[in-house]
C-alpha cells in the first residue's frame, strides 16, 4: 500500500487494471488520517523493504508523514513480548493471557491530533541496502529448494502443520546450541557473547531468564526451567506462532498442488508481518495472494485475529471500508480537521 501511494503521489506505474482505485483510495486514506480516524504504522519490515526502494529516502518520508506519525515496534520484540506471557504463565502455572491493544505494540502516541507542519530527517540507509538483498536471496533460494522438495513429496498440509506447530522448542534449542558453538570458537573471550551479531533466540533466553530470577528460581536451574517451557505443547498457541505455521503449511500446499509463482522474495515478509501484527490491527492491506491463503480452510476457521483482511482482489470493499470510517468521523472533529487541515 506504501508503495501503491508513492506511486500515485510521484507519476509512477500502477497497477494494470488498478489505476482508479489507487488513486481513489490514496485519496480516502489521507482524508481519513486527516480527520484523525485512521494511522498507517509502519513498522521495520517496512523499513528493510524500502532500503532495496529505488527512492528510499522518499518513500521512508512519505510513510512517516503519510502514515500519521506512528511506528510500530519491530516485528521481533512483538514475538517477545508473546513468548514472554506464555512463559509467565508457564513459570507460574496459569492461563496465558495476551493483550491485542494497539498499545502494546506502537511506540508512539495515537490518541492525539497530528501537527500541521512535520520535520524530519532524510537519514541514507543504503549502506545496508546490498545486505538485506543477500538476506533475501538466500532466503529465496532455501525456499526454492523446499518448494522443490514438496512439489515432489506432495507434502500435506496437515503434516507441514503439525512440524511447524511442534517445532518452536525444537528448533530454538539447536539455534542457541549451535550460536553458543560459534561464538566460544570464534573468539576464546566470553565477552564475545555479548557482540551484537546475537541470534533473536538468545535475546529470549536472556529474557527467560530475567523472568525465572524475578521469581526466585535459582540460576543452576534456569536452563533446565527453559527447557521446559519451550517444550510446553501450549507453545503452539502463541499467536504469532500459530499464525505463521498455518501460513506456512498453506503455501506449501499451493506448492503441491502445482502453484509456481507462490514463493517469492517477499514471502517471508509477508507472513512475518501477518503473523506478528495482524491480531493487534483494525485492518491490513496485503498481498493477493497471502489474502487467498487467509480466506481458505482451515485457515479462516481456525484462526483468530482482529484485522480485517484486503488486497487488490477485494478492493472496492477497501474502498467501502474506509467510506464507512469518514462518515462516521463524529462533527466536531471533522470540524477542527477542515480547520486545521484545509481540507475540503
Amino acid at each position: 500500500m506504501f508503495s501503491l501511494i508513492y506511486s500515485v503521489e510521484n507519476g509512477g506505474n500502477l497497477p494494470v487494471g488498478h489505476k482508479n482505485f489507487a488513486i481513489e483510495v490514496c485519496r480516502r486514506l489521507k482524508r481519513c488520517v486527516l480527520l484523525q480516524q485512521v494511522f498507517l504504522p509502519h513498522s521495520d519490515i517496512h523499513h528493510d523493504e524500502t532500503t532495496v526502494f529505488h527512492s528510499a529516502a522518499e518513500l521512508r518520508a512519505l510513510y512517516e508523514l503519510f502514515g500519521g506519525d506512528v511506528a510500530l515496534k519491530d516485528h521481533l520484540q512483538v514475538e517477545l513480548a508473546q513468548v514472554l506471557v506464555f512463559a509467565e504463565a508457564f513459570f507460574g502455572n496459569q492461563e496465558p493471557e495476551v493483550s491485542f491493544s494497539i498499545g502494546e505494540i506502537v511506540d508512539d502516541p495515537t490518541n492525539i491530533w497530528l501537527p500541521d507542519m512535520h520535520i524530519g530527517v532524510r537519514t541514507d540507509y543504503s549502506q545496508f541496502a546490498d545486505g538485506i538483498r543477500r538476506v533475501r536471496r538466500e532466503i529465496h533460494e532455501a525456499m526454492k529448494d523446499l518448494a522443490q522438495s514438496w512439489a515432489s513429496d506432495k507434502t500435506s498440509f496437515d503434516d507441514i502443520l503439525e512440524r511447524e506447530l511442534a517445532a518452536f522448542g525444537p528448533t530454538r534449542k539447536v539455534a542457541l546450541g549451535q550460536w553458543f558453538q560459534k561464538a566460544l570458537k570464534s573468539e576464546p573471550d566470553p565477552m564475545s557473547l555479548l557482540d551484537t551479531s546475537m541470534p533473536h533466540v538468545y535475546f529470549e533466553y536472556k529474557a527467560l531468564k530475567i523472568a525465572l530470577q524475578n521469581r526466585g528460581v535459582p540460576e543452576l536451574e534456569h536452563g533446565r526451567e527453559i527447557g521446559r517451557f519451550w517444550d510446553w505443547d501450549r507453545t503452539r498457541e502463541i499467536p504469532y506462532h500459530k499464525l505463521s505455521s498455518y501460513l506456512f503449511a498453506a503455501v506449501v500446499r499451493r506448492v503441491s498442488n502445482g502453484a509456481k509463482k507462490i514463493v517469492d522474495r517477499g514471502l517471508m515478509n509477508d507472513i512475518a508481518a501477518i503473523s506478528t501484527y495482524a491480531p493487534y490491527m483494525n485492518a491490513m492491506f496485503v498481498d493477493r495472494t497471502c489474502a487467498e491463503l487467509l480466506y481458505e480452510e482451515p485457515l479462516i476457521s481456525d484462526l483468530d485475529y482482529r484485522a480485517k483482511i484486503f488486497s487488490l482482489k477485494n478492493s472496492e470493499e477497501f474502498i467501502v471500508y474506509l467510506d464507512e470510517i469518514e462518515k462516521n468521523t463524529p462533527d466536531i472533529v471533522r470540524e477542527f480537521a477542515i480547520r486545521i487541515y484545509n481540507l475540503e
